[in-house]
């Protein structure tokens, strides 16, 4: 069958069916979907009233969506458990990169997952089978602001290893330019790679206040600024899932782009 012409609706469509074909593709519907959800819920709040039908109705599906996800790492979906340990002891997620900085922050960001993620599955039983593994409210807290602060160190890491990345696409760059060896694809190929590089980092810049917000004590106001905490949180929860839901649609990622000169050439 020939193909749909590109930006008709049944290429929307067509092109959203083999997104949603992967675990991974189909796990950032759901985090739009849990973030829009209990966005409108706190929305349906200040218009209609915490007790009103609507507003709980929302929020429930939104938290429904957000527990799917967490049950998805805990059978270990993107990403989970598994996937960090792999990756810790293989490299899998190097990206393809040369500059062995780039492959040392990648490890470390699954060991800081490799805490986090625990105590995510602890905190999931506590909520989910209280009557088999229930934690008293001052452990519950301290769990989670543990797991956040390993996941805010995730976001950091990763921060620097995009400024890496970035350097080292200067770096092929250059080299091209000075053999004269840049061609049309290979610029494209480099343009494009910048532009999924920047799609990575407003994603974690998205993160980051929200990670850092949950690693502090409850009784805070959104990073202390005596906002509520609440929309803010939704806010950039869905920024970052548009973000993303984008990004993958579109085939965009943070590794190597293939066909790239090596760096060592000219070293």
């Amino acid at each position: 069958m020939a193909g749909h012409k590109k930006g008709s609706l049944l290429w929307y469509l067509e092109n959203v069916v083999r997104m949603h074909e992967s675990v991974y593709g189909w796990d950032k519907t759901v985090k739009v979907s849990a973030y829009a959800l209990s966005l409108a819920s706190g929305y349906a709040q200040r218009v209609k009233g915490a007790q009103h039908p609507i507003t709980a109705g929302l929020a429930e599906a939104g938290g429904h969506m957000g527990m799917h996800r967490v049950c998805e790492r805990l059978a270990g979906g993107p990403f989970g458990l598994p996937a960090e340990i792999d990756n810790l002891l293989n490299g899998r997620w190097s990206g393809g990169w040369e500059d062995p900085a780039i492959l040392r922050c990648n490890q470390l960001q699954s060991l800081s997952m490799c805490v986090y993620y625990p105590l995510e599955h602890l905190l999931w039983a506590s909520a989910a089978v209280p009557s088999l593994c229930k934690l008293p409210p001052w452990a519950s807290e301290a769990a989670s602001r543990v797991s956040c602060m390993f996941w805010s160190l995730w976001l950091l890491v990763d921060l620097y290893a995009v400024r890496r990345r970035y350097a080292e696409l200067a770096k092929v760059k250059a080299l091209l330019l000075r053999r004269r060896a840049m061609t049309p694809q290979l610029q494209a190929a480099i343009d494009r790679k910048a532009v999924d590089l920047r799609f990575h980092l407003a994603r974690l810049l998205f993160y980051l206040p929200n990670a850092l917000h949950w690693s502090l004590p409850s009784h805070y106001s959104y990073l202390g600024t005596g906002l509520p905490p609440r929309l803010l949180l939704q806010l950039f929860g869905l920024a970052e899932a548009v973000t993303g839901w984008i990004a993958t649609f579109q085939g965009r990622g943070p590794s190597r782009p293939a066909g790239l000169p090596s760096i060592k050439d000219s070293e």
